[in-house]
């Protein structure tokens, strides 16, 4: 192995105690910017993006819906069994234009 420092490997932290090497609030920063930009995108554009994917890929639709469902149910009805009410409307193939 060299004794050149250039060449040393950094083993451990590769900054000072302290320093991530990436400005404070930076990385929230980002994600603020994305999820703004993400929502203003969806106020143009989400239901007619929502109808085209639905209409092209119905299994990415699907996938999707399933995906922000809650994974448990916690709901009762009167009689302590849980409610589940999921409706799911397709729409009638088009032709090709």
């Amino acid at each position: 192995m060299s004794d050149d420092p250039k060449k040393a490997k950094v083993v451990g932290r590769p900054f000072a105690e302290g320093n991530s090497g990436r400005p404070v609030g930076a990385r929230n920063r980002l994600g603020r910017a994305f999820i703004e930009a993400l929502f203003a995108d969806f106020e143009k554009h989400g239901v007619s993006a929502i109808e085209k994917v639905r209409e092209i890929d119905p299994s990415t639709y699907v996938r999707t819906i399933a995906s922000i469902l809650p994974k448990e149910l916690t709901g009762v009805d009167g009689e302590g069994s849980p409610v589940v009410e999921i409706t799911y409307r397709w729409a009638e193939p088009r032709e090709p234009e």
